[in-house]
This record gives structure tokens, sequence and C-alpha cells, in this order.
């Protein structure tokens, strides 16, 4: 219907040249310019003249002397309501209905299918007062070229409405669930087509009402899935949002920022890559250190070079208790990196201080040093069984070498130097062996 009546604008436009000539009204012919001979003058019109349907308001009451240039705007706004409506602007049963129709000429509703523009061009030009019409039947052309000009703004604007409305719908049953393709196309293309209206018509207040709408409907979408980031992007496009909405975009952007940081502080602090090359080669030396040390212990004591006893054998702890926080201190942004990386410390750490304290105090209790040897590595063992829970698989070997420990010394009591040293060495540096495959950030 619309293609249909726009066809008729270019017959109306057509006519204009020859209203712009000073003929007034339809079935009657009057001059404002006194020059031509021959044609009365719209200034001594006293009686209702010309086909009383288009009549303007000032035509209906025989007022010649308020008929002017706007008398045939309004003649030309009639012709182009009957193009939109099928009928002429004033109707009755009878003829006093039709004048009276005609003098009050009441504002005009129009069809939903209507353009707005279109819609208040004929009204402007069908004003009451002729002050508020087009000025001139030139005024008036210049109006509905412009329109032309627009209709394909309008258009566009029309068909992005329809998709917006579809997606306003997906946005009220909106779940955390992922968008799909046809969804996300839908509000594409919807975007595109606002964004070319306005970019051939940048006053178009539908495609800007429109377009808005759209946004906000996507907006509240992202929201919905918990894709806060997006929904600001988003935002950002939008003029003058409200500040509702911008607030809670803001407050659940912030919020889902803070979960990402904690999430990402919690995988470094569980990271075992990090710092791992100066951790296993720490390892290696630790390993290299401690079979080393308790095989010199077991050799100068069953030689009678130097016997360690429970108080000697302290301060071999006391020396790797000591060596290890020196490693820690100097070599902190590696050992100290994360979370994991201070667990591995805290418990080596740990381990070599409850050796320092645990030797003297068991052989004050009188047990012997191959007694003394089991408790500690079975001490050990439940050290390093609770970091295995949060170090991982690397770290198992540490609590099962202690463990061998304990049966092993008990039926060689007196090789319970060499089996401590021996067997913590292997344990040690399988653990470092185990770091090797896994991915090693320094």
């Amino acid at each position: 219907v619309l293609d249909f009546g726009v066809a008729f604008l270019f017959l109306i436009v057509g006519l204009l040249t020859l209203v712009a000539a000073g003929l007034v009204g339809w079935s009657i012919a009057v001059s404002l310019d006194p020059t031509p001979d021959g044609v009365p003058l719209a200034r001594d019109v006293r009686s209702v003249e010309g086909t009383p349907v288009y009549l303007a308001p000032e035509m209906a009451a025989g007022d010649g002397l308020s008929i002017d240039a706007r008398s045939d705007v309004y003649l030309l706004g009639s012709t182009l309501h009957e193009i939109l409506t099928g009928q002429a602007p004033h109707a009755g049963p009878h003829m006093h209905a039709v004048l009276v129709s005609a003098y009050l000429s009441e504002p005009a509703e129009y069809a939903a299918w209507v353009p707005t523009e279109l819609a208040s061009i004929a009204r402007c030009a069908r004003a009451r007062e002729p002050g508020d019409r087009y000025p001139s039947a030139l005024a008036f052309a210049e109006a509905l070229e412009e329109y032309l000009v627009h209709r394909g703004s309008t258009q566009l604007s029309r068909e992005a409405e329809r998709r917006a409305r579809e997606l306003a719908v997906v946005a009220e049953s909106a779940t955390r669930e992922p968008l799909d393709a046809a969804t996300r196309a839908l509000f594409h293309e919807a975007r595109f087509a606002f964004d070319q209206a306005l970019e051939s018509w940048p006053d178009n207040t539908d495609a800007i009402a429109g377009r808005r709408a759209l946004l906000t409907s996507m907006i509240r979408i992202e929201l919905a899935r918990g894709t806060p980031g997006a929904a600001v992007a988003i935002l950002q496009t939008l003029d003058a949002p409200p500040a509702e909405l911008a607030d809670e975009v803001e407050r659940r952007d912030r919020a889902e920022r803070e979960r990402i940081a904690r999430l990402q502080a919690m995988e470094r602090d569980a990271d075992m890559a990090l710092g791992a090359r100066a951790r296993q080669a720490l390892t290696y030396l630790g390993a290299a250190s401690w079979g080393a040390s308790c095989l010199a212990c077991g050799l100068t004591t069953r030689t009678g070079v130097l016997v360690i006893d429970h108080g000697g054998f302290a301060l071999v702890n006391a020396g790797f208790l000591l060596g290890t926080i020196v490693m820690m201190l100097t070599t902190r942004r590696q050992t100290l990196a994360n979370a994991a990386s201070r667990r591995v410390a805290y418990t080596t750490t740990l381990v070599f201080g409850a050796g320092t304290i645990l030797w003297p105090m068991l052989g004050a209790f009188g047990l012997s040093m191959p007694e003394t040897t089991m408790v500690g590595a079975f001490v050990s063992s439940l050290l390093w069984t609770t970091a295995t829970f949060t170090l991982g698989v690397p770290w198992l070997p540490m609590v099962i070498g202690q463990c061998l420990v304990v049966p092993a010394v008990w039926l060689w009591p007196e090789w319970h130097f060499e089996i401590f040293g021996v067997i913590g060495a292997a344990q040690t540096a399988l653990a470092a062996r185990l770091m090797a495959p896994r991915t090693i950030r320094a």
C-alpha cells in the first residue's frame, strides 16, 4: 500500500507548479495577484466555493481575506490524505456536515503502515490554522522530496525494528546458556540496519529509538549470560544510557573482574610450574647434600673417627635448616613466588626444624639412634603427606621414601645413617625428576 501511495506523491509534486502560479482551489480559479486580467481575486470570495471534501477551513467559512498560498497547501495536504487513507478528508451524510468537518479540520490519525514523517507532513499541510501549515506549495514540495530521500532510511529502520522486537523477546527469557548463532545474527543484522538508516538520515527518530531499544535488549541478554564485559562494550556505543542500566552493568562488570582476578591469583598460587627451574635445581642440590651428609655420618661413626650421636645429628639437621632458610632468602623470587612454592619451602623448613628438635628430645627419652631415625622418618612422612595434597604427584616420592626408611632401619639398624641418607637422596632426586616434564616458568 505504501509503494502505491508513494507513486502518487510524484503526481502531487507535478501539480505544485500549477498551484504555484496563484490558482487556488479544486474546481475554482482565483488569483492572489491582481495582475492577470479576467481572473477573480481570492480576497473577493464571500461564499463557500470549491470541492467541499477538500476545502480548507477558511474556504469552508467563505473568508476570502484569509485565503492565500497556505490554502493551496491545505488542498495539497487533503490530496495526500486521500492517497494515504483512500478517502477524502471531509465526509458526512449531508453537505452541512461536510462543511462543518472542513471548518473544524480535526487532526487525522493514520494507519500504522504510514511512516511517521509522511503522516507529520500530511498533518502539517492540513493544519486548521494557516500559520501552522507550510508557508507555500514549494515548501510542501520540499518536505515531500525530503521524505522521499528519507524513505530508504525508514524502510531500513522498519526492518530493523522487526528484528529488534524478536531480540527483545529473547531478552525477556535470557539465561546463562551460550547465545545461539541465529540470535547473535539477529542482533548484528538489526544493528547494521539501524546504523545504515541513521547514516542516510541522522535525524530518523524511529531508527534512533529502535537502535537504543536493540542495544538495551542485547545488554540485558549479555548480563543474563554472565558476560558483563560484552555488555560494557555495547553500553559504550549507546548514547546517554539509562542510569540504572549503566550502574548495573558497571556493578556486574566490576564483580566479574574481581572474580577473574581471584581465580587468576588462585591459579598462580597453585601453579607448580612457576619457579620450577630454580626449585628443581635446589632439590637436586639438597638430595646430593643430604645423601653425602648421612653417608659421612655413618662412615665416621662406624670407623670411630667421629661418633655422631643425637646432638650431633641435630646439628646436621640444623645446618640443613639454616641452608634452606638462606636459599629461601636469596632466591625468594623463585622459591617464594606463589603459594605452592612457599608450601615446598615451608615444608622443607619444617622437616629440618623438626629434626633439629626431635633428635635430642628423643635421645633424652632414652631412644637409640636407629629408633630415633625411624621416628624421625615417620614424622617426615606425615609432614610431606599433608604437603603432597596441595603440591601434587611430583612430591609423592617424599612420602613413600620416608615410609620405606622405617622398615629398612628396623631390619638393618646398624646402617640407619646410610639407609636414611640413600633413601632420602633417592626420594628427593625422584621428586626433582618428576618436576621436569611439567611446564617450567622461572
